[in-house]
């Protein structure tokens, strides 16, 4: 008896699923480059393949971007879908798996956080790129202010300094003076018009000669709007501002005769190299008549200062004399006049 003849060996394996509620779903969210956020929700074991949708916290519903549907080997799907949301005034949203064949759904929801609300646009970017310049150069503009207030403040600084040295030197020449040197004051104020200076005891007293060194003049003065040393050609001389009080240096044996602005100690004018002979005195000359004076203020040890106003009943007093080289009418007091002041003439070896 022969064996029957083996037959194949058939196994049926039957996976049948009625129906699966998958896990709860869990949602990740990523910030892209552009500003915009992707969120993607993902739940596995399902069956048969869930309904996705995305809901606003309103309500509204709206369609995934991408979704994919993978099942595993007992049959049951994993399901992830993903949105981008670009509606920045979305802040809460829904993710809802349903199985439409046991009639539920599992849901999660997330909250967008503040921060990732504003989109980077161009225009955002062109306004922050501009505050930033903006910014820049106003901190570079209160900078250099503030350093050129520093240079300018150094600089007058250094003026000051530099004038408290030459009115430190003016008196320490006025604390140093010998025999053979003077030195007076005299304050001019804001008349509009003086000449003051040295001149010889014997000039002439009448007649129209200019006031210079060849006539016994060494003078600097104030005419026309401007300042002049008493030169035969008449040299201005560029100041700085209006000397209200005009220091006079007299070196009898060395010929010089210098003139200093008293009040920053500027240099004004010095006659050179003069050949006096006989006594010198103070000379001052007003050209028109006023209320204001000229004051004469000797050294502190010397004698009280001097006072001259210049009115109509002391020109038969004054020496009439013409401004260098202009004519002068005789008897025309009006024009021209001038005085010397009272004091011992100088001499060579006083």
């Amino acid at each position: 008896m022969l064996d029957p003849a083996p037959g194949p060996n058939i196994q049926v394996v039957s996976a049948c699923h009625h129906s699966a509620l998958g896990s709860d779903p869990q949602i990740h969210m990523e910030v892209q480059e552009s500003g915009e956020i992707r969120l993607e929700c993902t739940s596995v074991g399902w069956y048969p393949e869930p309904q996705v949708q995305w809901r606003t916290s309103e309500g509204e519903w709206f369609p995934s971007t991408s979704e994919s549907r993978n099942p595993d080997e007992e049959g049951l799907f994993t399901v992830a879908a993903s949105v981008i949301i670009r509606d920045t005034s979305m802040k809460n949203i829904s993710c809802h798996f349903q199985n439409l064949l046991l009639g539920q759904e599992k849901e999660v929801e997330i909250s967008i956080p503040a921060p990732f609300f504003p989109r980077l646009t161009p225009w955002m970017v062109a306004v922050a790129v501009i505050l930033m310049v903006l910014g820049l150069l106003t901190i570079g503009s209160v900078f250099g202010t503030w350093r050129l207030y520093r240079e300018r403040a150094r600089q007058r600084k250094d003026e000051f300094s530099s004038k408290e040295k030459l009115l430190e030197e003016l008196k320490q020449k006025k604390a140093t003076l010998h025999a053979g040197r003077h030195f007076w004051e005299v304050e001019v104020g804001d008349r509009a018009d003086w000449a003051v200076g040295v001149c010889r005891e014997n000039v002439v007293k009448k007649g129209f000669d200019p006031m210079t060194p060849q006539n016994g003049f060494w003078a600097v003065e104030l005419y026309g709007n401007g300042y002049w040393a008493l030169t035969p050609q008449r040299t201005p001389l560029p100041l700085a501002g209006p000397p209200r009080r005009v220091g006079i240096f007299l070196d009898y044996e060395s010929g010089d005769v210098s003139f200093y602005n008293m009040a920053n100690g500027a240099h004004i004018y010095t006659f050179s190299n003069a050949s006096f002979s006989g006594p010198l005195r103070p000379f001052f000359c007003l050209w028109s008549c006023g209320k204001k004076p000229l004051t004469i203020c000797p050294p502190t040890d010397g004698p009280e200062r001097v006072t001259v106003v210049v009115d109509a009943k002391d020109f038969a007093k004054e020496i009439p004399l013409s401004p260098m080289g202009e004519d002068s009418a005789s008897g025309d007091t009006d024009t021209l006049h001038s005085k010397l002041i009272p004091t011992q003439p100088s001499q060579g070896a006083p």
